[in-house]
Parts: structure tokens; C-alpha cells; sequence
């Protein structure tokens, strides 16, 4: 009987052994796997995350140096134009007032002077034919002239006489309405001119004064945005370099 026994005993014990065995040599197969699979160590994430970090910032830093010399290129593109504003609203100014005194001091006084001698002129020439009609009258008067001759001489001296007083009249309306009327309104206009172009200098003055603040207001705020994205690159890399050389 234990004859018997003892044979069942050794085909278990066989298989037993066969099963250890292949469980021994799958292990390392897993451990293999668990291997592959296991996460990347946290340093080496940490200064990969740094060097992303430190590049970003040279990237910005670069673009905020950019941003300021935009900046710098446009106010000082922007100053010209201004100062060319400027300059053409003082010429026009200038050109205005030199307008206006030129007036003041020469046209009008030309005018009137122009007016007053073709009215003199007229007034002088109707008292002629005022004096040579009463002279014809007088000389007539004698018996040894014909009356046809006289009459036709008469005449034409009234007509003259006539001509006479209404270009006097029409001189005279004309030198009233270039005195009265269209030499102060030439003044009115070059006043008008001047007061216009002396607002416009002043607006452009002001334009200038806000141009120029506005103009250091930008050139302060990319002055910083550089200042600063340098200030924090520089404070990165020396983290970095601080965990580099840490043992």
C-alpha cells in the first residue's frame, strides 16, 4: 500500500516544481514591463521645465526689444511730422500778418489814392467843360455869329458839360464803394486769415506738447516691458544654474 502511495507522490511533486519553474521565469518578464513603464525621474522634468522656461523668456525679451525700437521708430516719425505741422502753421501765421500789414500799410492807402486822383481827375475835367461852356455862351452873345454855328457849338458844349458831371458822379460812387465798402472788407478778410492761422499755431503747439507726452509715455512702458522680461530671465537662469550646480 505505501509502495502505491509513494508512486502517486512523485508525479505531483514533479508537477509541482514544473510550475514553480515557470512561474520563476515569467517574473522577470513583468518586472521587465514595470520597468518600461515606470515614470521619468521628477529632476530631470524640473530642468527640462526650467530650460522651457528660460527660453520663453529670451523669446520675450526679444519681442520687447522689438516692441521698443517700433516704438522709438514711430515717435520719432511722429515728432517730424509734428515740427513739419508746426513750421508750416508758423509760416502761414507769419504769412498772414505780413499780408494783413502790407495791406494796412500799402494796398489801401494805393487804393484810395488810385480813387481819389481818377475822381479828382473827372471833377477837374467837368469844371473844364463847365468853363469853356460858360466862355462859349459869353463869346456868343456878339450879333456877327450865326445862329446855326452858335447853337451847334453850344450844344456840344453842354454835352461835354454833361459827360463830364456824370462820369464825376460815377468816380465819385466809385471811390465810396472802394473806401466804404470793398478795402474794409479786403481787411476783414486778411483779419480773419490772421486770427485762423494763429489758432491753427496754437493748436498745433498743443499737439506738439501732447505728442511729446504721449510720446514719452510709450517710450517709458517699453523701457520697462524690456527692463523687466530682462530682470526675470536673469532671475530664471540663475535658479537654474543654482539647481545645476547644486550636488
Amino acid at each position: 500500500m505505501r509502495f502505491i502511495e509513494l508512486c502517486c507522490l512523485v508525479p505531483l511533486s514533479l508537477l509541482a516544481f514544473s510550475c514553480q519553474s515557470t512561474h520563476s521565469e515569467a517574473s522577470p518578464a513583468h518586472s521587465d514591463k514595470t520597468d518600461a513603464n515606470a515614470k521619468p525621474v521628477k529632476g530631470d522634468d524640473d530642468k527640462d521645465n526650467k530650460e522651457d522656461k528660460v527660453k520663453k523668456k529670451e523669446h520675450e525679451l526679444d519681442d520687447a526689444r522689438m516692441q521698443l525700437k517700433i516704438v522709438r521708430q514711430e515717435t520719432q516719425a511722429a515728432d517730424r511730422k509734428q515740427k513739419d505741422d508746426v513750421e508750416d502753421a508758423q509760416y502761414g501765421m507769419d504769412k498772414a500778418r505780413e499780408a494783413l500789414e502790407q495791406f494796412q500799410k500799402v494796398t489801401r492807402p494805393l487804393e484810395l489814392a488810385k480813387a481819389q486822383l481818377g475822381f479828382d481827375r473827372t471833377q477837374e475835367r467837368a469844371e473844364e467843360s463847365k468853363q469853356e461852356l460858360e466862355e462859349l455862351m459869353s463869346m456868343y452873345k456878339k450879333e456877327e455869329f450865326a445862329a446855326l454855328t452858335k447853337e451847334l457849338v453850344v450844344n456840344r458844349g453842354k454835352k461835354n458839360l454833361e459827360f463830364a458831371n456824370r462820369n464825376l458822379k460815377q468816380e465819385e460812387t466809385a471811390m465810396a464803394q472802394t473806401r466804404d465798402v470793398e478795402l474794409p472788407r479786403k481787411e476783414k478778410d486778411l483779419q480773419v486769415a490772421l486770427h485762423k492761422a494763429e489758432n491753427k499755431l496754437r493748436e498745433e503747439k498743443a499737439a506738439q506738447e501732447k505728442l511729446a507726452d504721449e510720446t514719452e509715455l510709450k517710450l517709458r512702458k517699453a523701457e520697462r516691458a524690456v527692463d523687466e522680461a530682462d530682470k526675470e530671465l536673469q532671475k530664471l537662469k540663475s535658479d537654474h544654474d543654482a539647481k545645476v550646480a547644486k550636488p
